[in-house]
């Protein structure tokens, strides 16, 4: 009786990874496979209870509860027979259900004998399958036994394994065609003792995937569970390398070492690359005949690599695409495969399958991660850039860089060049722009402020230090990325503003005498876009409390929920607001202004400002 129930259990997995494959959501999962086991131990009542991230456990799919407890029904994680099984993962029989729990998830139980036990994915105990009211073919009650119990703990842990991956790849929108190919999976497992040994198979490929076992090592215990359960000599298990369209053996059982590296297939070749082609898996009758019809005369020595008369070749498919195949063929005992091996092979291939999908997710999110740290670590570089503003007698100067992005193309920097003399009487100040925004602009600044570094180390004048400049970055850098750049000396002994803007944003000068806002005009074109590129400097008198204001158009084109730009009107007010703070004031005002105007969006571009405010005598 019980191997009869392992083979009904074999047929829910089986329901479970069709169900998981085809997108289903999990309501319908939990359905099918609450009415599959329900019929299999002859339960009336049940229900499938998951853990809250309060930890209490709610009713998602029931059978023979009243609606309005489904609704209401919630049990603390510890609290009661389903709240214990939650906490400690252990789960079992109640004998005296009436007396040892008289209330739980459905209301109070109707018969004396339940089943309660864990659904649970690794060490994490996801929810829990509650069985009751137990009922002869006769319709008298009757009370679960140990074998109920195994079957039920059996489903339950494939329940856990597909709630994972539904809950953490989305499987069930990405695979909505693999359901197709095993919706006309049909026949029986001709035996009690294959049946039992396809379910050792699956469950030893389930617990892998559970603990997080090696891809390599698990579709190499699919290949050889397969081969012995189906008394094949030899088995192949091939996956598809989607950019050559070839086929390689990754585990296999009977096959020449020499051979396994050397093997090649490619789409459409042979049976294998047929198979891929189409989709659909192949029971050959007479195997030998099927090669050269396929194949040709001309190939005999491929064809003798089958002894026996019948092979199968299964696809394995996930998110629509087939991935590989499985490949079993020359029977020991000399006998055909039949529709029932070929049934086994499916089943299996669509647990190697998943197994697939799951090992790829693990590979991507390890590899998202190591990205992403690449990245933090990378903008931590990038914050490093952008030095503490500096003290200058005379001068309130103040400065920021913010990406919209990990990594940004906005650069500001802060220089001081020692004079022949050693003294350090002015200060280089730089804003900068690269196009675009992310890595590929971040690259580029980081070339273009070495670059500059370098050059001003060995050159006083600004307008043929932006000309070498802009030939380095032409000859360095991509042609459809270019840079701009408002680069000036500041003379504070002078009161002195000597600069030059490589098509940058205009900067503002607020004269404090006439309580008006200047423009500093773009002279010349961007950085990087033509070499041999001419640039002038031009110098402006400063006086007392006059403001210089310097963006990049993160601060303009700053767009509003409405669609609207910040624009230069709404900067300038923001400068005249602030006029009479210090730099690092104005500096956040203008900021937070910005930000004020976007919410509750964020920033679309990066965004720098540089200000320098003239001290009174």
């Amino acid at each position: 009786m019980f191997m009869h129930q392992l083979s009904d259990a074999i047929r829910v997995i089986e329901r479970i990874s069709g169900l998981l494959a085809s997108g289903s959501d999990l309501e319908e999962l939990f359905d099918s496979a609450g009415t599959a086991i329900s019929e299999i131990i002859g339960a009336r009542r049940w229900s499938i209870m998951l853990r809250t991230s309060t930890d209490f456990l709610r009713i998602h799919a029931s059978k023979g509860i009243p609606a309005e407890i489904v609704e209401r029904a919630q049990v603390r994680v510890g609290v009661g027979i389903a709240g214990s099984v939650a906490a400690t993962g252990v789960g079992g029989l109640l004998r005296n259900a009436q007396q040892e729990a008289p209330h739980c998830s459905g209301g109070q139980y109707t018969s004396p004998s339940a089943i309660c036990v864990p659904i649970r994915f690794k060490e994490e105990i996801l929810g829990v399958l509650n069985l009751n009211d137990k009922h002869s073919g006769q319709g008298s009650v009757i009370h679960f036994d140990e074998d109920d119990l195994s079957v039920s703990m059996i489903i339950a842990n494939q329940l856990g394994f597909a709630l994972e991956m539904v809950r953490h790849a989305d499987l069930y929108q990405e695979l909505n065609e693999l359901n197709q190919m095993q919706g006309v999976l049909e026949g029986k497992i001709g035996t009690l003792q294959t049946r039992d040994a396809a379910f050792d198979i699956i469950r030893k490929v389930t617990d892998a995937l559970i603990i997080g076992g090696e891809i390599d090592l698990v579709l190499q215990s699919v290949i050889e569970g397969t081969t012995k359960l189906l008394g094949a000599r030899r088995g192949t298990l091939m996956l598809l390398d989607p950019e050559t369209r070839t086929m390689r053996i990754k585990a296999s059982v009977g096959v020449a070492s020499e051979l396994v590296g050397s093997v090649h297939i490619s789409v459409g070749e042979g049976i294998a690359g047929r198979v891929v082609e189409s989709g659909e898996g192949i029971l050959m009758e007479d195997a030998a005949s099927s090669r050269v019809k396929l194949l040709g005369h001309a190939d005999m020595a491929r064809v003798q690599q089958y002894r026996n008369t019948s092979a199968i070749c299964v696809p394995l498919i996930i998110k629509q695409l087939t991935v590989g195949v499985l490949n079993i063929n020359d029977r020991i005992d000399g006998s055909e495969f039949t529709d029932n091996d070929l049934f086994i092979a499916k089943v299996i291939a669509n647990q190697a399958a998943v197994a697939i999908q799951a090992a790829n997710l693990r590979k991507e999110a390890v590899l998202a991660a190591s990205k992403r740290r690449d990245l933090e670590i990378a903008n931590i570089i990038q914050s490093n850039f952008l030095p503490p503003a500096p003290s200058v007698p005379g001068m309130d100067i103040a400065g920021l860089a913010l990406h919209c992005d990990e990594t940004g193309g906005d650069y500001v920097d802060f220089i001081t060049k020692p004079e022949p003399d050693g003294t350090r009487k002015g200060i280089y100040l730089i804003c900068g722009d690269v196009s675009g925004h992310g890595v590929s602009a971040a690259l580029i600044m980081a070339t273009g402020r070495a670059f500059l570094h370098a050059l001003l180390w060995k050159e006083t004048d600004i307008a043929d230090i932006m000309a070498q400049l802009n030939n380095l970055l032409d000859a360095n850098t991509p042609p459809e990325q270019y840079m701009t750049l408002f680069f000036a000396y500041l003379d504070p002994g002078q009161r002195t503003l000597t600069y030059v803007s490589a098509g940058h944003e205009k900067a503002q000068w607020y004269r404090h005498g006439s309580g008006e806002i200047r423009m500093l005009e773009p002279e010349a074109m961007p950085l990087g876009m033509f070499p041999g590129g001419k640039y002038a400097a031009r110098t402006v008198q400063l006086e007392a409390n006059d403001v210089i204001v310097i963006t990049t158009d993160g601060i303009r084109e700053a767009v509003s929920p409405q669609g609207e730009d910040f624009g230069c009107d709404r900067l300038n007010d923001a400068i005249l607001d602030n006029v009479s703070y210090s730099a690092a004031v104005i500096t956040d005002q203008i900021r937070s202004r910005t930000h004020a105007f976007c919410y509750p969006e964020a920033f679309t571009d990066d965004v720098s400002i540089m200000v320098v405010k003239v001290l009174p005598d």
